[in-house]
């Protein structure tokens, strides 16, 4: 008599030449990228092999991924010792245009006023943190009460009601965070024509951290509640993975015409979205950002693939990895 276990070896062997072939082993041979032009070539070598594994990019956690170092960690490459003491600096003072789409509300220019009525001083934290400061609970977004909704919309409508000459508007909020995710700042001499741009590196966590830090000292400033907690967006339950609702109304001041129609509640939103629609069922999107979320929360096994690869001073910009899970909060500003 043909026992389970025996009928089950063949299936669970074949499943793993299936999943390994020859072509499948090609990942592990790559070992650095000495030009952005080599990277593209090679990720574009990636993609048919890519879209033969479609069925199977949810079950190990790689769909849509085209980045061949995100496929495992042998493939990142290591930093010489030489690059240890490389600190990226810019100087404030030289600031350039961008390339945003036509309708940005920054236009261009991204770079802060070098003038400017308001005093300005170097933050220290110890000035305002202590012992007795309240603890703030941040909560998701979908799960936030219509008292919290009133506090948020009236906020960012008193930020964006402020001169586009003051640090706190709206206006000048964005063009913060433009400035140093589109590349406004250039390093210092001798290497004045690489750009700064604080994604796909070691920057992008801390540099957004602080950007939120100060976004939300703002909001309680305005709204005087000075306990007040940005809320979160939950992508790691099935509820939080669409546009609450109260950011979809014209007459709200969380509204941006901006926003694609196709991406309104009810639908799903995909985690991995880059500019290319993914036509498919709410609940195979589900599966697919619940293997997004694992892959970047989970798998993220090494410092370099979650908190991002290192930038340093000659480097060019966008080195590698960076987790997902700090778009959190602000994607929706």
């Amino acid at each position: 008599m043909v026992t389970c276990s025996k009928l089950l070896t063949p299936l669970f062997f074949a499943l793993i030449i299936l999943l390994f072939t020859t072509k499948f082993s090609n990942f592990f041979t790559v070992e650095t990228f000495s030009s952005n032009q080599e990277s593209n070539v090679l990720q574009q070598s990636f993609k048919p092999f890519l879209k033969r594994l479609n069925w199977r990019y949810a079950f190990i956690g790689f769909k849509n991924i085209e980045d061949p170092y995100s496929i495992s960690p042998l493939l990142l490459p290591k930093s010489p010792e030489t690059r240890k003491n490389r600190a990226i600096h810019l100087e404030a003072n030289k600031c350039f245009p961008v390339v945003l789409p036509h309708d940005a509300i920054t236009g261009d220019n991204c770079c802060p006023p070098l003038q400017s009525p308001f005093k300005f001083k170097d933050f220290k934290f110890k000035d305002y943190a202590s012992s007795n400061s309240p603890l703030r609970v941040r909560k998701p977004c979908h799960l936030v009460d219509q008292e919290f909704i009133a506090k948020l919309e009236k906020g960012i409508a008193l930020m964006k009601a402020l001169p586009k000459d003051d640090p706190r508007s709206f206006y000048q909020q964005s063009k913060i965070h433009c400035a140093y995710c589109n590349g406004a700042y250039h390093q210092q001499h001798p290497f004045e024509n690489l750009k700064i741009d604080v994604h796909d590196s070691w920057f992008f966590f801390p540099f957004h951290r602080w950007y939120l830090y100060f976004f939300e000292r703002i909001l309680g400033n305005l709204i005087g509640d000075p306990n007040f907690a940005m809320p979160f967006w939950s992508w790691d339950t099935i509820d939080g993975m669409q546009i609450p609702s109260y950011f979809t109304y014209h007459n709200s001041s969380l509204y941006h015409k901006l926003r694609h129609k196709n991406h309104m509640p009810p639908h799903i939103i995909d985690l991995l979205f880059f500019g290319n629609e993914n036509f498919v069922s709410s609940q195979k999107q589900i599966s697919f950002n619940i293997a997004t979320m694992y892959k970047q929360m989970v798998l993220a096994s090494t410092k370099e693939i979650f908190m991002g690869s290192p930038l340093r001073h000659g480097d060019e910009s966008n080195p590698g990895i960076e987790s997902l899970s700090m778009f959190n909060t602000r994607q929706f500003f």
